[in-house]
């Protein structure tokens, strides 16, 4: 996809050239991906809501063009991020040849063309943490970002699977079920995963409610062994959705085993003894 190509080497530049905030760390890089959750109908085409994202260091006074033509349901990434805290600008895209003219609409017009305003969301890559994914969401309020940490260890036994919820739905809590079974429920922003036995042969029947009605009914979900599927729940009243990002889970170290190796003693020779038998007959 075009805008993950995009998004490689101008992340890059960013983390190399601009100033780092004070108090960011310089510890080990996370794996970040952007996910375009703003929407109420995955189906329609033309994909809904293009937007043009920027990214910038707190500390730094200019901002650089992240993906452009960005649209609802898309998936971009992953790329290393240092830690530290970063701000997300979201900007309805002019569908201009050069989208870094947008900015210039996006901060002068105030929110009339930002989604998000335009300072942008706030969003901090934590230390320690591998990998990150940050959801353009409808918000509670307005339009916003929210960040959403992935677990992306082994899981046990290797042939198992890891399925992850994701609330950035416009809506104050959410209930996941599975099969039935509540699974977990969250408030916005929040998440929940869980280590589920993989597809083939299993398959699972998943909803979403807000407590009084079900927002969105996923039949035969089937989980990629090895794999985090995170169902993210996105829209709004007008439209619930969820997408599915699947992210490969680290490989469970298997046991050594040590095999030992013995040599036979050689065979000993020893003269027969003659046995005494007595005949024993029957009928």
């Amino acid at each position: 996809m075009k805008r993950i190509a995009l998004l490689g080497p101008v992340l890059a530049g960013l983390l190399v050239f601009a100033p780092v905030p004070a108090g960011a760390g310089v510890g080990p890089a996370s794996d970040v991906y952007v996910v375009h959750g703003i929407g109420t109908d995955l189906t329609v085409e033309p994909p809904q809501n293009p937007v043009d994202v920027y990214f910038k260091t707190q500390a730094a006074t200019e901002w650089d063009l992240l993906l452009d033509e960005f649209v609802f349901g898309e998936i971009a990434g992953p790329v290393p991020v240092s830690e530290g805290d970063y701000n997300v600008l979201l900007c309805t895209s002019d569908d201009v040849a050069d989208p870094l003219d947008t900015i210039t609409a996006c901060q002068d017009n105030g929110t009339s063309n930002a989604v998000n305003s335009n300072a942008g969301s706030a969003v901090s890559v934590p230390a320690g943490e591998n990998n990150i994914t940050l959801v353009a969401s409808f918000g509670l309020e307005r339009p916003t970002v929210v960040p959403f940490v992935n677990d992306v260890t082994c899981v046990q036994p290797a042939a198992s699977a890891r399925l992850a919820g994701l609330h950035a739905a416009q809506a104050q809590t959410a209930t996941v079920t599975a099969n039935g079974a509540t699974a977990g429920t969250l408030d916005f922003g929040d998440s929940f995963d869980v280590d589920v036995p993989a597809f083939p042969p299993n398959r699972y029947d998943l909803g979403v409610s807000d407590g009084a009605a079900l927002l969105l009914n996923i039949d035969d979900f089937e989980p990629a062994p090895d794999t985090l599927t995170n169902l993210i729940v996105v829209g709004s009243p007008n439209g619930y959705s969820a997408i599915a990002q699947e992210i490969p889970l680290a490989v469970c170290e298997q046991p050594t085993t040590t095999t030992t190796t013995t040599t036979a003693p050689p065979p000993t020779t020893a003269t027969p003894r003659p046995v005494a038998a007595t005949p024993r007959y029957t009928g």
